[in-house]
């Protein structure tokens, strides 16, 4: 990421010198579900599903009552838009394709997907 860019995705090209790569920086702010960007996901939605129930998520910056690693930081801001908040985020993109968080609600339950929100694919 390139500030001199607009902030969006930047490439070294040939000769070392930067390229936008033609990737606009609106691309990392989408408000729907994309299965191929799987951490790219900036809405609202502040809830997670646990089979039928739902349940309010844990604010990032709050390891209560669910110790992790995954705080508000540059870097994590940057790459999956965690925040001071509580909106579903995917900040494992390796290992889960959609936006979860961890449940406020349920210390036995470690995390919620957020399948409430709309596939990039059919909005």
């Amino acid at each position: 990421i390139n500030a001199e860019y607009g902030g969006g995705p930047s490439c070294m090209v040939e000769g070392g010198e930067w390229s936008s790569c033609g990737v606009p920086a609106c691309v990392w702010d989408v408000l729907c579900h994309n299965s191929l960007l799987r951490s790219t996901f900036r809405g609202e939605q502040d809830t997670g599903m646990k089979g039928t129930t739902s349940h309010p998520c844990q604010r990032w910056d709050h390891d209560w009552p669910h110790p992790h690693t995954y705080h508000p930081s540059a870097a994590n801001q940057r790459l999956y838009g965690i925040g001071h908040h509580n909106k579903c985020r995917n900040p494992s993109p390796k290992s889960t394709a959609v936006p979860w968080c961890y449940p406020e609600d349920s210390y036995l339950t470690r995390y919620v997907y957020c399948t409430e929100i709309p596939d990039c694919e059919n909005s």
